[in-house]
C-alpha cells in the first residue's frame, strides 16, 4: 500500500501500546491489522478492511482438549488449574470481550503482558494457561519460531472481525490520507489484495 501510493515506508517495531500512544502523537503514522474503537476513532482515521482477522487461542501441546466453548468456559478453567490466560495489554479483542474486561471479577482471569511475544514462553513454562492470536500468525510462528515448539492450536476462537490500517490524524496530511486510500482502492479493485490475503504463511 505505501510504496504503491509512491511513499518509502520504514517499519520500526514497538511494543503493542507504546505503539498506539506514539500514533496517537503523530510520532508514528500507520499501524496494521486495528480493530475499530470509539477510542481510536477520536484519533485515527482507517483505511480498509484490510483482511479478517480469528483470534484464536493457544495453549501448550498437550491441552488442546481443553473444554472450553465459549468465554465462561475461559473462567472456568482458569479456576480449576489456579492459572490465567494471556492477553496483550491495550489490545482490542472484540466488543464483548473488552467490556468484560473492565469488570475486575472477570479481569482477574488474565495476565495482562506488554508484550504478545511474552505469552509463548509463558505458556510453554506453565504459568500461564495459554495466550490468544491472530491465526496467520499462528500458525506461521508455529513453523518458524522455537519459542512456538511446545505450543499447540485450540479449536475456541474468541473471535472474528475486519482489521484495519490506522492512520494518524496528527502525523498524517490529509493529501498523503487521500492518496493511501486511493491507491488502497485500485489494490482492491486489482485483485493485488486478495491475493495477498490468500497467501499460505507458511
Amino acid at each position: 500500500l505505501v510504496e504503491t501510493a509512491g511513499f518509502t515506508p520504514e517499519f520500526v517495531v514497538l511494543p503493542w501500546s507504546r505503539a498506539l500512544l506514539e500514533i496517537e502523537q503523530g510520532e508514528i503514522h500507520m499501524m496494521m491489522n486495528l480493530s475499530i474503537n470509539e477510542e481510536r476513532k477520536e484519533v485515527l482515521f482507517f483505511i480498509g478492511p484490510e483482511r479478517i482477522n480469528k483470534t484464536i487461542l493457544v495453549v501448550k501441546n498437550g491441552d488442546e482438549n481443553l473444554k472450553i466453548d465459549s468465554i465462561p468456559d475461559l473462567l472456568k478453567i482458569a479456576t480449576e488449574k489456579g492459572k490465567k490466560f494471556g492477553i496483550q495489554r491495550d489490545a482490542f479483542y472484540s466488543e464483548e470481550f473488552n467490556n468484560l474486561l473492565k469488570d475486575n471479577n472477570f479481569a482477574v482471569n488474565f495476565n495482562f503482558v506488554p508484550e504478545a511475544r511474552l505469552n509463548p514462553k509463558m505458556t510453554s513454562a506453565g504459568r500461564i494457561l495459554g495466550f490468544f492470536e491472530d491465526s496467520n500468525s499462528v500458525k506461521y510462528q508455529l513453523v518458524h519460531n522455537p519459542d512456538y515448539k511446545d505450543l499447540a492450536i485450540h479449536p475456541f476462537v474468541l473471535s472474528t472481525q475486519e482489521v484495519y490500517f490506522g492512520i494518524s490524524k496528527k502525523g498524517v496530511s490529509d493529501e498523503t490520507l487521500q492518496k493511501l486510500e486511493q491507491t488502497f482502492d485500485e489494490l482492491e479493485r486489482d485483485g493485488i489484495l486478495e491475493e495477498i490475503r490468500n497467501r499460505k504463511w507458511q
